[in-house]
């Protein structure tokens, strides 16, 4: 599956919202908050999009440097990194119980089937959405 960058982050914060409302984390709903989209297309946290793109230039290796698509597993990929880089900002504690249950993966590397089945049921929803700037309702 392949997905362009705004794809990705729209996967990521649908799998996000997914754990938000399983968790009702403050720390979630805190950063979910900063990952939406104002009407002008940027997000609450200026720095959340730059960083989500500094994340996806990191899962690219020197082959595909300029692509602007992403695998499914570069897109996982991604967001664990912009996890990691968040929890590293923030040292909140569901952030980085998530962040310890998430694993990297590789190409064609077997992984908790029902950590990527749901990764999967989230890019599918995100590649439905296309280029659209999505607006979570979170439960609470």
């Amino acid at each position: 599956m392949i997905l362009i960058h705004l794809q990705a982050f729209n996967a990521m914060k649908i799998f996000l919202e997914d754990q938000y409302n399983r968790t009702l984390s403050d720390d979630l709903g805190s950063m979910l908050g900063d990952l939406q989209f104002f009407e002008d297309g940027c997000t609450a946290d200026p720095a959340a999009w730059e960083n989500w793109e500094e994340c996806v230039n990191k899962v690219f290796t020197s082959i595909d440097a300029n692509n602007e698509q992403l695998t499914d597993v570069q897109a996982f990929n991604a967001m664990n990194l912009f996890l990691e880089k968040y929890y590293a900002e923030t040292l909140w504690d569901d952030i980085g119980l998530l962040l310890r249950s998430i694993p990297y993966i590789q190409e064609n590397t077997a992984v908790d089937s029902s950590i990527w089945e749901h990764w999967i049921s989230c890019t599918k929803k995100a590649i439905e959405l296309g280029e659209y700037r999505e607006l979570i309702a979170l439960k609470k």
